[in-house]
């Protein structure tokens, strides 16, 4: 699972390593003879609070919430990339960010991300770009972001695309 957010990976992290102490003092108690009432307790609430912190965390839970209760994420989007920003339009709504407002804008094998603050992007599927057409909006993308733009070598988009994209 692709995570960009740093602080994501290490709150799994840290409620693996938590979990693992836990169990680690449950099984010391029990070698030792002792009953391990208190910290079995203590293994169940944490497996069930860490188990409770990554589902709410997960994205398929987020995109899942996001689609069932707002009606523009259910519809169709139109993303059009121009020298002026990012323009979407669905159902609902409809905005634009100059590219002045994108702080970086990453390629994965399926998404484009335009983030506008540390943890808010537009998401745009690469599924919807033709494979002839990626190469001139990745250049286009380091000619309006600069360095903000973190794309992948064209040489590792060797998955098969199909779709076009609305707009370079």
């Amino acid at each position: 699972m692709y995570h960009r957010r740093r602080d994501a990976k290490l709150t799994y992290a840290f409620l693996l390593t938590c979990l693992m102490v836990a169990f680690g003092f449950h099984f010391y108690l029990r070698a030792h003879g002792r009953e391990p009432w208190g910290p079995g307790l203590v293994i169940v609430v944490a497996g069930v609070l860490a188990g409770l912190t990554v589902a709410y965390t997960s994205p398929y839970w987020l995109v899942r919430n996001l689609r069932k209760n707002n009606r523009s994420a259910a519809g169709p989007h139109v993303f059009t990339m121009s020298e002026d920003g990012l323009a979407t339009k669905s159902p609902g709504m409809a905005g634009s960010i100059e590219w002045a407002n994108i702080c970086e804008a990453y390629e994965t094998r399926e998404f484009l991300f335009f983030y506008v603050s540390k943890g808010m992007a537009t998401v745009v599927p690469t599924r919807v770009i033709s494979t002839a057409e990626l190469p001139a909006l990745r250049s286009a993308m380091h000619e309006w972001l600069g360095e903000r733009a973190h794309t992948l070598p064209t040489s590792s988009a060797h998955r098969t695309r199909s779709g076009t994209s609305n707009g370079t």
